[in-house]
């Protein structure tokens, strides 16, 4: 995330960092730590295009499948749940 962010300004952010350069892009129209904010975004962003997918729309729609992102923060072992 935080090569995606350096690379920003800069042109093609090569094909490791494109998927990820959409959190960037929301995150930087905002203030505060841009690192944080882009890793919690691209969190975010994942589990709606993965409610989205073909392979999982139908089973989230009938209340089969629920799809939850996580963060896990290595400094303090905790783990942050998204709604």
């Amino acid at each position: 995330m935080a090569a995606a962010i350096k690379e920003y300004a800069g042109g093609d952010p090569g094909p490791m960092l494109q998927p990820i350069r959409p959190a960037v892009t929301i995150v930087k129209r905002g203030h505060g730590d841009t690192l944080s904010k882009a890793i919690d975004e691209n969190v975010k962003l994942v589990v709606e295009r993965l409610k989205r997918s073909p392979e999982f729309a139908a089973m989230v729609k009938d209340g089969e499948l629920k799809i939850v992102g996580a963060r896990y923060d290595l400094a303090t072992g905790r783990v942050r749940v998204f709604n």
